[in-house]
């Protein structure tokens, strides 16, 4: 699945936030509707070719899990959609 095709529609909710825990301590969850999932979806669609590759330590680019989670991993921030539905 490409980020370039997912709708804002598409999106129950996104995770931003520091490294480290995924459980809300070290940033937040927003539900959809909610500016901040648009927020979350433009970043990952507007990243560059380098941006997206895997990079060193925990820079782990931009990608896609089966269960419909994208995430964008670096050394100094999380974003992660998750998908309402898994196509």
């Amino acid at each position: 699945m490409n980020i370039q095709d997912v709708a804002v529609e598409e999106i129950a909710r996104v995770y931003s936030g520091r490294p480290g825990c995924g459980c809300g301590c070290n940033g937040k969850y927003y539900d959809a509707p909610n500016k901040m999932v648009k927020r979350v979806l433009n970043k990952l669609k507007g990243l560059t070719e380098e941006e997206r590759a895997p990079g060193k330590g925990r820079n782990r680019g931009l990608g896609y899990q089966d269960d419909g989670i994208f995430f964008y991993e670096t050394e100094k921030r999380y974003y992660w959609i998750y998908l309402k539905e898994v196509k």
